[in-house]
């Protein structure tokens, strides 16, 4: 009986592209899946809950926030009610604020891995950006649910896979960039949580920009908007509901989610090369 012959793997030292291509991840699909796999049974494996906590963090985390800022946030005259509003820039936020925190580790979590088998390093954040997309999902068809019994769910959202992207860019920039730094530099493990507490309140996820912005000028509101985190929020709630304008500002974040992603995937792979020669 004749045998089909093996597929091999070919691999060049010479070879200086970025292992974030397909070409180099496709080969090594079922370690991408069991990465992403392990993370879940890491999470969720000794928990009595088990996979409910995806459902059970953000209705959690939507009641301590609208606890401690609704009655301000109400005084703004937010249009939808106060917990759609917050669940609504939570389901963002914390996917990229987990997927970036998480990611700040993945070298030297696996480092003795690296040292024993070659395997491309964009795997790594790809499996945190990969793992935390279900979470996303749920929390995004929660807020849909909620949007629609309320009556505050726009025609608009059937748009959201459209700009969907724009999240992702942004996410996949930081994540890379967290991983690249936190490889060679383990300071940023202790500056990472204050940088993303710092974040979020810079981020229109527990009150509207316009609350702020009314005591900022014109360059304040534009500097805000750097952050793209307040564009993608403001995006999806101006999808997702009636009652939200969208302002040219956003512009400014896409702007920097689409220059995170290319610097990031950059950053990424000169900061492999120093890995690999390490080993």
């Amino acid at each position: 009986m004749k045998t089909e012959p093996s597929a091999h793997i070919v691999i060049d030292a010479n070879d200086h592209s970025s292992s974030f291509s397909w070409q180099k991840i496709r080969p090594y699909a079922d370690l991408l899946r069991s990465f992403v796999l392990r993370d879940w049974k890491v999470r969720f494996g000794q928990t009595r809950l088990g996979f409910l906590w995806m459902i059970l963090q953000p209705l959690i985390t939507a009641s301590l926030l609208t606890l401690v800022f609704g009655l301000l946030v109400q005084r703004g005259n937010a249009p939808i009610p106060y917990p759609l509003f917050v669940l609504s820039g939570w389901m963002g936020w914390t996917f990229f604020s987990s997927a970036s925190l998480q990611s700040v580790q993945l070298i030297p979590q696996y480092q003795a891995m690296m040292r024993k088998v070659y395997f491309p390093k964009a795997i790594l954040p790809l499996s945190k950006l990969i793992g935390l997309l279900p979470e996303f999902c749920i929390a995004l068809l929660m807020t849909l649910i909620y949007g629609a019994v309320s009556g505050s769910l726009s025609i608009r959202a059937l748009s959201v896979p459209l700009f969907f992207p724009l999240l992702l860019f942004f996410v996949f920039g930081t994540v890379a960039w967290f991983s690249a730094l936190g490889g060679g530099y383990r300071d940023i493990q202790q500056l990472a949580p204050y940088t993303f507490q710092m974040l979020f309140f810079l981020s229109p996820v527990a009150y509207p920009f316009g609350l702020l912005g009314q005591y900022l000028p014109e360059w304040g509101k534009v500097l805000l908007y750097l952050n793209p985190m307040a564009g993608c929020i403001d995006l999806f709630r101006y999808l997702l509901f009636d009652g939200f304008e969208l302002h040219s500002r956003v512009l400014w974040s896409a702007a920097v989610a689409l220059l995170l992603a290319v610097s990031g995937a950059r950053k990424f792979a000169r900061e492999e090369r120093k890995w690999t020669e390490g080993l």
